[in-house]
């Protein structure tokens, strides 16, 4: 292997659990009790489909305003993510991918967080390139 493209989200850093405090926090922020949801499910929806997914469903089942659900859940989200850790190994991988002439890159649906937690972990030295999606 040569080079490698990363994804963040799950992949790099443990993010879904921030994410998925983020959704229950919208939720709740748009009238839903945590009686009706469970927030094992929401993060099963996330790792099989996608955030998307589950803000459709979501919004659909509880008749939440789609546009102002995603505004809640982001508001909540900018914040809890910068609380995600690097996976365990991540390092060595990155590492050994430059150690054996490769170059990391990373394709990301994430602006700056993305950069800063890997600044706050002293990863960022190891990437070479980052795409924003």
């Amino acid at each position: 292997m040569v080079n490698a493209i990363w994804d963040f989200d799950g992949t790099l850093f443990n993010t879904y659990p921030y994410m998925v405090t983020s959704f229950c926090k919208a939720l709740d922020e748009n009238g839903v009790s945590d009686v009706n949801f469970d927030s094992e499910s929401i993060y099963e929806d996330m790792r099989i489909h996608s955030l998307g997914a589950s803000e459709t469903k979501y919004c659909a089942s509880f008749n939440i305003n789609r546009d102002q659900f995603s505004r809640s859940y982001k508001q909540f989200e900018r914040d809890e993510v910068m609380l995600a850790k690097p996976f365990v190994g991540v390092r060595a991988v990155l590492s050994n991918v430059i150690g054996t002439g490769g170059s990391n890159g990373l394709l990301t649906h994430r602006d700056d967080q993305a950069i800063t937690l890997l600044n706050d972990f002293d990863l960022k030295k190891t990437v070479y390139w980052f795409c924003n999606q």
